[in-house]
Formats: C-alpha cells, sequence, structure tokens
C-alpha cells in the first residue's frame, strides 16, 4: 500500500509522507494465512488449525556503514480453536504450536565495512547485533524453523568475514534462543551462552564445502546442551541436454557440552543425489 501510494519527488523538493518513509529504508510486510490439521492416534480428537500471520517492520537504508532493522510478528487464529496451540491447555488436541501472538521478530543494528576488499567491491566484513535470524547450511542444526508461524531468533552478535573470493567465515555468540512458542509460553526462551562458528568455501566450481562447529549452552535446558562438528559439502552439475546432477553429503558428531548430564557421542551421516531436467 506505501508503494501504491507513493509518488516521486520532483527534484528540490523535500519528500513528504509515504515518500518520506521510503527515502528512508524498505517496509517489510509478510502475510500468511495457513491452515494445518493433525490426527494423532493417542489423542481423543484431530487438531484443524486455521492461523493468520501478518509480519510488519522496516529496514533502514545504511549510512556509513551502519543499518537497523525493526520487526514484528501478528498471530491469530481463525474460527473454533479446535487445537492445542502449546499454551491453550486443550490437552485432548494435537500440538499444532502456533499460538495467538503479538511478539517482537526482529530487532537489530548492523554495520559493514571493507577489511581485504577493493573500493569498488561489496563489503567484506559485516557485525549484526540484537534480535536477528540465524540461518546455517541447510538449517540442520542451527535455524529459524520458519514453517511456523513465529519464526525461531536468536539474541546475538554476528560477526561474518569474507576474506578471499569465495570463502565465508561467521561467528555468533547467542544470549538468547527465541521459540517457535512465542513469549507467553514457559518454554518460550531459552538463557544461552552458545558459540556458532562456520566457514564455507565456494571456490571450487559447481562446488561449495562447509566446516562448523556448533556449542549449545541452554540454560533451561541442560539435556538439549550439545557440541556439534561437523562437514557438509554439495554440487551441481551441467551434464549437457538440459540435464543436470546435484549431490549432497554431511557428517556431524554431537556429544553433551556445558552442564548437560548425558554421557554418548552420536554420529550424523547424509547423503543425497538428484538428476533434473
Amino acid at each position: 500500500m506505501l508503494l501504491a501510494l507513493a509518488g516521486t519527488a520532483r527534484a528540490g523538493e523535500q519528500p513528504e509522507g509515504p515518500d518520506w518513509l521510503l527515502a528512508l529504508g524498505t517496509p517489510l510486510a509478510d502475510i500468511r494465512l495457513r491452515m494445518e490439521s493433525i490426527e494423532q492416534s493417542d489423542k481423543a480428537q484431530s487438531a484443524l488449525a486455521t492461523t493468520l500471520r501478518v509480519r510488519l517492520g522496516y529496514q533502514f537504508k545504511a549510512y556509513r556503514g551502519f543499518t537497523a532493522l525493526a520487526e514484528f510478528d501478528g498471530i491469530a487464529h481463525l474460527g473454533a480453536q479446535s487445537f492445542n496451540d502449546s499454551i491453550n491447555g486443550r490437552t485432548n488436541y494435537p500440538v499444532i504450536a502456533d499460538p495467538d501472538m503479538l511478539a517482537l521478530n526482529r530487532l537489530q543494528v548492523g554495520y559493514a565495512a571493507r577489511l581485504f576488499s577493493e573500493a569498488s567491491a561489496p563489503q567484506d566484513f559485516r557485525l549484526t547485533l540484537g534480535r536477528q535470524r540465524i540461518m546455517l547450511g541447510d538449517g540442520r542444526f542451527i535455524g529459524n524453523a520458519d514453517w511456523r508461524q513465529h519464526e525461531q531468533t536468536f539474541d546475538a552478535l554476528n560477526a561474518t568475514l569474507t576474506p578471499l573470493a569465495g570463502a565465508t567465515l561467521s561467528y555468533s555468540y547467542v544470549t538468547r534462543v527465541n521459540r517457535i512458542f512465542g513469549p507467553d509460553s514457559a518454554v518460550g526462551t531459552f538463557d544461552s551462552h552458545s558459540h556458532f562458528l562456520n566457514a564455507v568455501y565456494s571456490g571450487v566450481k559447481n562446488v561449495k564445502f562447509e566446516a562448523y562447529a556448533y556449542l549449545l549452552d541452554l540454560r533451561q535446558a541442560s539435556s538439549l546442551s550439545t557440541q556439534t562438528y561437523g562437514l557438509r559439502g554439495e554440487g551441481a552439475f551441467d551434464l549437457g541436454g538440459g540435464f543436470a546432477a546435484r549431490a549432497n553429503g554431511a557428517f556431524a558428531r554431537q556429544s553433551p557440552y556445558a552442564n548437560n548430564p548425558a554421557s554418548y557421542g552420536l554420529s550424523y551421516y547424509q547423503a543425497e543425489a538428484g538428476l533434473g531436467f
């Protein structure tokens, strides 16, 4: 609607109204209506949830390398609440974890600079502080769980460096995990002293390699505090005649970390191959 209302300010005029809003940055809007049903053998009734999410925010333009972003989620169910949203107490229904809420989704400031790149190239160093979305690799271990209406975000300091073409290094220190259940849930947040380290190299044609170490220290869920070290690779190859092959492979090793009282060592393997036309 802002874009439809906005005109173009003539030379020498100061922008007003929607023009002024667009001159400073970009409004963010994401609206999602979804219906989900679950039948579960140990529940007396099946669940049916129709929910609407309205996500609104604003991304400010960069000024001397600094940026800022603010974004809120508003979620409401439509019709009968015939499901357990995880906080409404309707335990005779299966869980569809999309409770009604008005919640801060993201609130972050960022800074970008050039440390290694030339003046004509994009900034190769980025720092982000605040409530933010972090998605690493294929999202298997660290991600935003965006299939739910309220995504998972992190209160964190994130630093990303691109020291040479095709190589990206990132580190995040996470002080809180804001989970999909929202701020009204007793398990809606985890206090954290966690570290995410990730390195990606895509300097080889058609192939990308990734190495990572994720050290999760979750104070409200010590049994979920783990250390995971892994490698991942993916590639796409043109076979000619309109055909293309894809391949992915990964290995990771996970064990307890911080105050986790358990003792174990688990291995994760993944192998995928595909053919496209």
